[in-house]
């Protein structure tokens, strides 16, 4: 009989969630396969369940997790920034302090100032 631990891609020695070493294979069945393990720092004996279904769950939902992140960030950039350069030139007129355009190529001069009396 194969190995299930091959069939998920695991194997003695292998480090689950960064802690946990794998030594060898339990029992395995229609929910997945349980593994003996220790903790590398604890030096404790673990049995760990490994669930093809729930990893490939996991990694679907951390894909659309990013995904949806990367287009909500997108919108809200799209959606925020016009508004909070408005209030950034609403408030500056309010506090008096002189608003002035982006900034030109290096070889336009800069705007005139008036002269204050």
């Amino acid at each position: 009989m194969a190995d299930p631990l091959a069939a998920l891609g695991i194997g003695p020695g292998d480090l689950l969630a960064g802690k946990y070493r794998v030594e060898r294979t339990l029992a395995a069945g229609g929910m997945g396969v349980v593994v003996a393990a220790e903790h590398e720092a604890l030096k404790q004996l673990v049995a760990i369940i490994e669930n093809p279904v729930y990893r490939k769950y996991q990694q679907m939902d951390g894909e659309m997790t990013r995904s949806l992140q990367a287009k909500l960030v997108t919108e809200l950039r799209a959606t925020l920034e016009p508004k909070l350069k408005a209030f950034e030139l609403a408030v500056a007129g309010r506090l008096g302090i002189p608003v002035t355009a982006p900034a030109a190529p290096s070889s336009a001069r800069p705007p005139a100032r008036a002269a204050s009396n």
